[in-house]
Order: structure tokens, then sequence, then C-alpha cells
């Protein structure tokens, strides 16, 4: 009982505006419901695939659908949340099913501002390897699939603590965050890739306004799906644009302390603009070695290409079409086509 009083008090004091305050929410699309008197933005986003791979049945799904919350109950405070529904439905050979639906918190975390300058994060986050993975929101990414190397080679997601500060170095931004990562004690619902315990380090600098490159390391021991030693992850990664091109690329090279179980994987990505909000992207990625999949470990050398078209009519929506096809992928990103439509709401 007290546990739902608390729970009430709490719904009261970020919906209820006090008494002769007048209440100001507003909705801006891709921006999400902003409550400026309470401090609270509600906002989030869906995606809807379509996959037709080689050996597979067809099948649509509505794979992701995302809510965020973020409350600044103070200057230096704030609270965010991502709770995701996942395989939410999919359709196949005629039939809608929901088999796979289940529940995740992608992300719970408190930001400290200590100033300016400095922040402490506690809580669960995006493992910060490369840019791919902090981005990861399917209406912020170009592509319907995801690059091996950021997905199978460490855990997605840290629960602990991570402090990060912005340098000023020849007059350009440098980065820095390091953070520990203890999952096997704080965090109750385990992923099928987690760390048992894990600490990084990730550094992030602006060559100049349209050329960034960003450098990872990861000294992490594995509990699921199978346990695994203590490991290095060793990352580069690095993104240009000039107008309305991109050209982007992460490196990883991961080594256990013991044994002979290392793994390499790249991808270089280029976005090329066509007629109005119309994008051609193509992509190589390469992945060599004993990779972590949520039935076990996988030992090959995979070479993998993408052609896409993506259509951006408003910078919240993005439609996708993309053909993949490569050599010894069948195991872990098979031959096919994949749709998709992304919207931030």
């Amino acid at each position: 009982m007290p546990s739902y009083r608390l729970l009430c008090w709490f719904l009261w004091a970020i919906f209820i505006p006090e008494p002769g305050v007048a209440q100001s929410a507003n909705y801006h699309w891709g921006r999400g419901w902003s409550l400026p008197q309470q401090q609270f933005l509600i906002g989030g986003y869906f995606n809807f695939t379509y996959e037709q791979l080689k050996d597979s049945p067809t099948q649509a799904n509505l794979d992701d659908l995302s809510l965020f919350l973020t409350w600044t109950p103070h200057p230096r405070l704030r609270l965010f949340s991502e709770l995701e529904l996942e395989d939410v439905f999919t359709i196949e050979q005629g039939s809608i099913h929901t088999k796979q639906l289940f529940f995740s918190v992608e992300r719970l975390y408190l930001d400290y501002f200590i100033n300016p300058t400095w922040r402490l994060r506690l809580g669960k986050f995006l493992t910060p390897v490369g840019r791919w993975n902090v981005i990861h929101a399917a209406p912020l990414v170009w592509t319907t699939s995801r690059p091996l190397v950021t997905e199978h080679i460490f855990a997605l997601h840290a629960t602990g603590t991570m402090i990060s500060t912005t340098f000023n170095l020849a007059d350009r931004d440098l980065d820095l965050s390091v953070y520990f990562d203890a999952s096997e004690v704080l965090d109750p619902k385990k992923t099928p890739v987690t760390f048992k315990n894990a600490g990084g380090l990730r550094l992030d600098y602006e060559v100049s306004p349209n050329w960034q490159v960003g450098m990872s390391y990861l000294h992490f021991k594995m509990e699921r799906p199978s346990f695994q030693p203590d490991t290095d992850l060793f990352g580069i990664d690095f993104h240009w644009e000039w107008r309305r091109f991109e050209v982007s690329g992460e490196f990883a090279y991961r080594r256990p302390n013991t044994g002979n179980n290392s793994e390499t994987g790249l991808y270089l990505q280029g976005v090329f603009p066509l007629v109005h909000r119309l994008y051609a992207v193509g992509r190589y990625e390469y992945l060599q070695g004993t990779h972590f999949l949520t039935s076990g470990t996988r030992n090959s050398t995979t070479h993998l290409q993408i052609a896409a078209i993506a259509w951006r009519p408003a910078a919240p929506l993005v439609f996708k079409l993309e053909y993949r096809f490569g050599q010894n992928n069948r195991g872990v990103a098979p031959d096919g086509f994949l749709a998709s439509v992304a919207m931030l709401f």
C-alpha cells in the first residue's frame, strides 16, 4: 500500500499543475509532448519492418514501440528512461501472432550535472562503443539492418556509472567518457547478451565541423550467452559529411586474455543524395572470428554488402528499402530484401 501511494503522489506531482499556474503542454512532431511546467517530456518512436530472406518465410513485424520519458526536476538533475515493446506482432504466412512479444527497459538512468562540462550518469545506458550503438534508434539510422560489428562482439547495454566531460583541444571539442558496468548485481533482468562486469573509455574528437573521429576501449567479462574470460576490445570510428553526402565507418578488435578466440570486424558506409529527400546507401561489412549470438557463439569469416535507398519526406519519418548479400553470412545475416518504416513521435 505505501508503494501505491508513493506512485500516486509521483504521478500527481508530474501531471497536475500547481494551483493558479496555467499548464502549457505542447507537442512537436519528432520531439515529443512537453509539459514545461512539470519539466516533463514524453516521446518515442516505432519501427515496422518487412523481411524476405533466403531460406526463411516472408514476414512483417512491428519490431519496436519505444517510449522516451524525461524528467528534469532540477537544473542539475535529469531522469531518463526508454521503455520498449519489442516484436509487438508478426504477420507471417497470412496470420498475425505475438509469440515473441516482450517488454524491455532499454535505458533507465539519472544524470547529475556536476558543472557545465562534467556529468555523472547512474543506471542502465547504451554501451558507448563506436557510434551506431549510442544512436541505435531506427528513425536516426540509414538502413533497416544493423552492422554486424556493432552488435555481435559486446553487450549493447551497460548498467553502472559513467562520467563524461568535454575538453577544448586546438579549438575543437574532445569528448571523454569513462564508465564501469556491474550488470551481475545491478541488472536483475538480464538480456541475451550481458556483461558480467566491464570498464571502458570513449573519446570523440571534432577534427572539423564536418569530420569526427572516435576511439573506444573496453575491458569486460561476459555472463551471457555463455561465460567468457576477461576480454579487451579496441575500436576506432569516424563520421564525415559534406553538404548531403556522408561517409562513416567503425572498426573493432576483440581479444580474450586467454585462448585464441579473437575477433575483428568493420563496416564502411556511404550515403549519397539522389533527388529531393531520397538517398542511396551502400555498406560493406567484414566480421572474422568467434562472435556472441543469442544462441551461443559462432566461428566464421563473413563478408556482407548492402545496397539501399532511404526516403526522408520529413525529419522524423524515414522509409527504407535494402538488398543484402554476402559470403558465409547465412547464420548471422542471410541474403534477401528488407524494408522498414520508422518514425519519431
